[in-house]
């Protein structure tokens, strides 16, 4: 296919919103190559023309977007963008600058870098996934965005944020390209810090030297024009491009207000620095991007989409702000004025869906991890619209046809209206905003779960004559019992939802219907078609299972513990297996999972949802948990072990999970194992054996396997070893429990782990291992062994001595040695170790010679109370200290725990 003027413009029309078109075009791998070196070598107007095509071909086809990254279209661009972004003194007007060109190329980047940015992840949006198939084009995706986000690409095309105003005027328009590519790709910290952190060439070059006659003539003075360019802009804090993005955002035009408030909120999103600079009020009279922002949030000229833009960016600020003395009221004020706005365009039926669902996310960006302002916006009243929409959201289940009705037990479904997609995006954000909201409150759990709640009317009951027979049916492998309540659980959300609609449409008496618990729509929510909206419910039942009520009574009775037990024990796509595409899969909604506990005629899942479900399961399977029981006879502890071993997936083929949680749901890239995963399974191992009788620690460890657990004490990774250390610390509970963790593992293998973990640089390791070695102590069969190993003697007297930050850890540490004491244990070092936490050594005493040297000599003792946030437990600790000191000089040995 030729690449000419009037082809490319031909093919330009007949490609958009054309997905086969797309597809076509990216099969034709000689057209795509001639298409990307016309980018360079072809007149202004073939280049501009080509600029359009790949703009329009980028968004929408992971292929087409693979054939383009595959021809070196990223580079061919910035090459093209090079010699037009360098500033250069004013040209003759019979040579003026490229504008056309110049702001085409800037577009086709910046849709190229989007796009790439979409396919690597993670979404900015909600939940994006891909097929398995898709996984070479995110692979070479992942390298060209990190190309794109390196410094040699930021060079050619952040000078592009130029201000109108000086030379450059003329290339303002492409302004609002790089503005919105930034938006779109800052996704990673590392990027955004990279890009924070960028200078001009000008900036960078050093002043000449004092004694230069002649600075025009050195080579490192700048050019005039770029002198010029930079006096000519005062910087703001926050960096040079955060400070050329608020200057878009203080424009008239709304389409710069826009790309410049989305530009900082990318810029600003956890990263304090930047957002320390944006949020500070000085006497200037350009207004700083906050102040800007929160006014842009209530409205005007610009309409929705830059009204969201700027309460996204507020948000960012707001949240990444380092926080300061007295600021909690003006932060709420400020969270207040966001909180008004996107209330109101989530409770507002006639806005389009897309500005609802981003409005949902802000809320969810805007409240995560920060009770003061979830609390506020439960205040404000979050609760009921967001329940109303994800009611509103939910399609009504179909009645089951004669086939269905007399389907085998074993495979029973329910079949659930398609949703379109922006219904499923909205019903996603909506489920997410509610999971932060209930995230660190007791309340709007309660409110959530009551069974008549004061949000507003309720779908109502339907007669039981009227329900599907075949929902009725247990057949989950799990006890019976179980089974039925999961199954009339189904079975009374659909009757609900059902005759909800009905009452919306006239025929149930409308408010006076009656009210109902949110059980029922999270429930079928567990049963979405979209994984975007399992995988949001999963969060939220994860999130409603940290209350003890909920989760004795209404997690049980609703079906929803079970809901969640059944997608973890779903086979990942793309990762245990190909399987099916996921138009052939079985509904999401089946109630059954296969008979046997293998891994035939399992439904397949897609990670980040049996990841969200897994979540849910660790939080259900407390020890004051019904469902600990039902989940461990439902095949749980199987599970675990093929989780625990699980391999990711080839680069580049992992569904992308938003982080909103602030724990960094970022997707694992280990190279042998699957490493959020494996943390997920091990929190959920820690707790199913917490208080748990010795044949359950017996059974599971006889499935996982005493090695497996050995190499996961040792494992690279810090935070799988505290877990490791926590599982550890839970299975030697008792006496007879550490007896069975010492004849499994060994003795030396043990006490070998034990001084690893006392010596880890980790203090939240260091912590989790003390913990165990006091569970150790305590048992008589392991204390002995514990009193033969030097190495962890001398491991003890450095916690003991709170070096390194370890003071958590001490209180553990100095109550095993003193029940090591007790026992006999004579060793003159830790004995030594504790007479110095006795006599107010260590950190205690550290920390004390450094406050004085702060604040001077004569410092008084001081009152009461913890003090410096450690001298309440420093107490404790020297008290149990001294216990064991005057054990040591008594000679005495307790032999009442060596008695038979």
């Amino acid at each position: 296919m030729a690449v000419d003027l009037v082809g490319l413009k031909r093919i330009k029309n007949s490609v958009i919103g054309n997905p086969s078109a797309k597809l076509a075009l990216a099969m034709d791998d000689v057209f795509i190559h001639n298409l990307v070196q016309s980018l360079t070598r072809a007149p202004n107007d073939v280049r501009i023309e080509a600029a359009h095509v790949i703009a329009s071909i980028s968004y929408g086809s992971l292929p087409a977007l693979h054939a383009l990254l595959a021809a070196s279209a990223p580079q061919a661009l910035l090459f093209a963008l090079s010699p037009l972004s360098t500033p250069t003194p004013t040209p003759a007007p019979t040579q003026p600058h490229p504008t056309s060109l110049i702001a085409a190329l800037a577009r086709a980047l910046r849709a190229l870098a989007a796009a790439t940015a979409d396919a690597v992840g993670p979404g900015l949006w909600g939940l994006v996934t891909h097929p398995p198939s898709a996984a070479p084009a995110r692979a070479a995706a992942r390298i060209a965005l990190e190309e794109l986000c390196g410094p040699d690409a930021l060079d050619v095309y952040l000078p592009l944020l130029l201000p109108p105003g000086t030379a450059t005027a003329s290339i303002g328009p492409a302004a609002v390209s790089i503005a919105l590519l930034l938006s779109a790709t800052l996704r990673a910290p590392a990027h955004r810090t990279r890009v924070a952190e960028w200078l001009p060439p000008a900036l960078r070059t050093p002043a000449p030297a004092p004694h230069s006659h002649n600075p025009a003539h050195s080579p490192s003075h700048p050019r005039r024009w770029e002198a010029s360019a930079a006096a000519a802009e005062p910087e703001l804090p926050g960096g040079w491009v955060a400070t050329q993005l608020t200057r878009l955002v203080n424009s008239r035009d709304a389409k710069a207000q826009e790309a410049g408030l989305g530009g900082l909120a990318a810029l600003a999103r956890d990263n304090p620095i930047v957002a320390a600079g944006l949020g500070l009020v000085d006497g200037r009279d350009v207004p700083v991007a906050l102040d800007r922002a929160l006014v842009l949030c209530r409205g005007g000229k610009g309409g929705r989409e830059v009204q969201i833009a700027a309460c996204l960016c507020a948000t960012h600020i707001i949240r990444a702000s380092p926080p300061a003395s007295g600021a909690q009221f003006q932060t709420q004020m400020y969270a207040g004025a966001v909180l008004a706005t996107v209330l109101r365009l989530i409770s507002d039926a006639s806005e389009e869906r897309s500005v609802r669902t981003r409005a949902c996310f802000v809320l969810t960006f805007l409240v995560t991890d920060d009770a003061p302002l979830a609390q506020l916006a439960t205040e404000r009243g979050a609760l009921a619209p967001l329940v109303e929409l994800v009611r509103t959201l939910t399609p009504p289940p179909h009645a089951a046809t004669d086939a269905n009705a007399g389907a085998e037990d074993d495979d029973i479904d329910v079949e659930v209206e398609e949703e379109p997609e922006g219904a499923s995006r909205l019903r996603e954000a909506a489920l997410r905003a509610l999971a932060a909201l209930c995230l660190l409150d007791h309340e709007p759990r309660r409110t959530l779960l009551s069974p008549s709640p004061p949000l507003g009317p309720g779908p109502g009951s339907a007669p039981a004559a009227n329900l599907n027979p075949a929902l009725t049916n247990p057949a989950l492998v799990v006890p019976s019992n179980a089974a039925t309540t999961a199954s009339l659980a189904l079975a009374t959300a659909a009757a609900a939802l059902a005759a909800g609609a009905q009452n919306q449409n006239g025929g149930g008496g409308g408010s006076g219907g009656q009210q109902t618990s949110f059980a029922p729509s999270l429930l079928l929510a567990l049963g979405a078609t979209h994984p975007a909206v399992r995988h949001a419910a999963c969060h939220l039942v994860r999130v409603l299972a940290r209350g003890v009520a909920p989760l004795r009574t209404t997690l049980v009775d609703s079906g929803l513990g079970v809901g969640v037990f059944r997608i973890m024990m779903r086979r990942i796509r793309g990762v245990e297996g190909q399987g099916p595409p996921p138009s052939a899969t079985r509904t999401p909604t089946s109630i059954s999972l296969s008979a046997g506990g293998g891994t035939e005629g399992w439904e397949w899942e897609e990670r980040a949802v049996v990841g969200a479900a897994l979540g849910a399961v660790c939080n259900a399977v407390n020890e004051f948990s019904p469902l600990r029981q039902v989940y461990i006879e439902g095949g749980l502890v199987p599970r675990l072990g093929q989780l625990l071993s699980l391999r990711p997936a080839p680069a580049g083929s992992l569904e992308d999970d938003q982080a909103m949680e602030g724990a960094g749901a970022e997707i694992g890239e280990g190279v042998g194992v699957d490493n959020e995963i494996r943390l997920g399974v091990l929190w959920t191992l820690k707790n199913l054996l917490n208080k748990s009788p010795l044949q359950l620690k017996r059974d599971v460890m006889g499935v996982l396997g005493w090695g497996l657990l050995g190499e996961l004490l040792a494992d690279r990774d810090t935070a799988v070893r505290e877990q490791a250390f926590w599982v550890l610390r839970n299975l030697a509970e008792n006496d007879a429990a550490a007896a069975l963790v010492l004849d499994s593992m060994g003795r030396v293998p043990l006490l070998d782990a034990l001084t690893a973990g006392l010596e880890a640089g980790s203090a939240d390791v260091v912590l989790q291992a003390a913990s165990a070695f006091a569970n150790f102590a305590n048992a008589t069969q392991t204390a002995r062994a514990l009193q033969t190993h030097p190495p962890l003697a001398r491991a003890l007297c450095t916690v003991l001595e709170g070096h390194k930050g370890h003071s958590d850890a001490r209180k553990p540490a100095v109550s095993g040695a003193l029940e090591l004491v007790r026992k006999g244990w004579r060793d003159g070092g830790v004995g030594a170790a504790l007479r110095r936490v006795c006599d107010g050594g260590g950190e205690r005493r550290e920390r004390r010679e450094s406050l004085a040297m702060a604040l001077g000599a004569g410092m008084g003792t001081g009152g009461g109370g913890r003090g410096m946030g450690g001298e309440g437990e420093d107490r404790e600790v020297v008290e149990l200290a001294r216990q064991a000191v005057e054990w040591l000089d008594s000679g005495v040995v307790d032999i009442s725990d060596f008695a038979s």
